[in-house]
């Protein structure tokens, strides 16, 4: 299978890997905003949601963005943030697969300002920062929905890639389950993809067949596979998903970690044009909830409480998390 190219915006100059530390910003222009994606910006997930971000900022914030999208290499990856430092004062990697990346290119433009959303930091990078969100604290709140209706007592976790927050994901899924009911038991599948229908409905039907009658389907284009899947099925199963709701694409749909992740870029932008990015990396659980939350589908409304309780709960500590969650 052929790895599809990574795709440039027309915005941006593809500029050579020279001239380190450089940047092509203009001091009286407007502020220059670069962003790199591993997905396409119309993934359904988590790209999407940030790109969102960066539209979002031109309007409100009148910035000058450039794109990146589509970057499925470690090499494009670099690449990726590298082009963007030539033209940028500010450059947002998206993910977690940026996290290399960043770490080898922002000392070599340390007149750039990085953030990485699921990055890491480096001690001889004071120009690299991190902002994140905790995902997998919607998650918990949805292995504790998704426990009141298994009746099989086991469940599956489906996810894209092998990267940090999937495994946080899923760990804490099996925790929220667990803490209802400590007889069920996980399924957990790295399908290899976020964006492969295929493959999602692939791990759900063995997951199916092996019993599993409740899903969390940590993907963004995949996800319908998985809905289809269960459709085909025609068992008696429930799922929950990621980023954006998805209540409308099939009744046993119970209820979404939605991310505005645009609020967090946007607010990412203002921290910068402040001079206010924090030194140490911010992460988001659901204290924010205009930033992530579980929310319920309408024909699930019955467990808002339970939403409730657990939300608050993790909020004020009296809920322990799984280590890393």
């Amino acid at each position: 299978m052929r790895v599809p190219a990574m795709l440039l915006s027309a915005s941006l100059l593809l500029a050579a890997c020279g001239s380190s530390g450089s940047t092509g910003a203009s001091p009286s222009g407007p502020t220059k905003v670069g962003m790199a994606l591993a997905a396409p910006k119309n993934d359904g997930g988590f790209a999407q949601a940030h790109y969102q971000g960066l539209t979002q900022a031109e309007k409100d914030l009148k910035i000058k963005g450039s794109l990146v999208e589509q970057a499925v290499t470690p090499d494009q990856r670099v690449n990726a943030l590298t082009s963007l430092a030539q033209d940028n004062e500010l450059v947002i990697g998206v993910g977690g697969e940026f996290a290399q990346a960043g770490v080898q290119v922002a000392p070599q433009f340390p007149k750039v300002t990085f953030v990485i959303i699921q990055g890491e930091t480096a001690a001889n990078a004071p120009n690299l920062h991190v902002y994140g969100v905790r995902e997998g604290v919607p998650a918990y709140i949805a292995g504790v929905v998704l426990a009141k209706l298994t009746k099989t007592h086991k469940a599956g976790f489906i996810g894209g890639e092998q990267i940090p927050p999937a495994t946080q994901a899923s760990d804490a899924f099996k925790a929220g389950l667990q803490s209802v009911d400590p007889m069920i038991t996980v399924q957990s599948t790295i399908v290899g993809s976020f964006n492969d229908p295929q493959k999602g409905a692939a791990a759900a039907s063995a997951q199916l067949a092996n019993g599993a009658d409740v899903f969390y389907g940590y993907l963004a284009a995949g996800f319908p596979g998985v809905l289809q899947a269960i459709k085909d099925s025609k068992k008696d199963a429930h799922a929950a998903s990621n980023i954006f709701p998805r209540c409308d694409q099939a009744p046993f749909v119970v209820g979404d970690s939605i991310l505005n992740a645009a609020a967090d870029v946007v607010g990412i932008i203002k921290d910068f044009k402040n001079k206010a990015i924090p030194a140490h990396p911010v992460y988001h659980g659901v204290e924010a909830p205009d930033i992530q939350r579980f929310e319920l589908c309408p024909g699930f409304t019955q467990y808002n409480d339970l939403v409730k309780t657990t939300t608050d709960g993790i909020n004020n500590g009296s809920i322990k998390l799984p280590n890393g969650v």
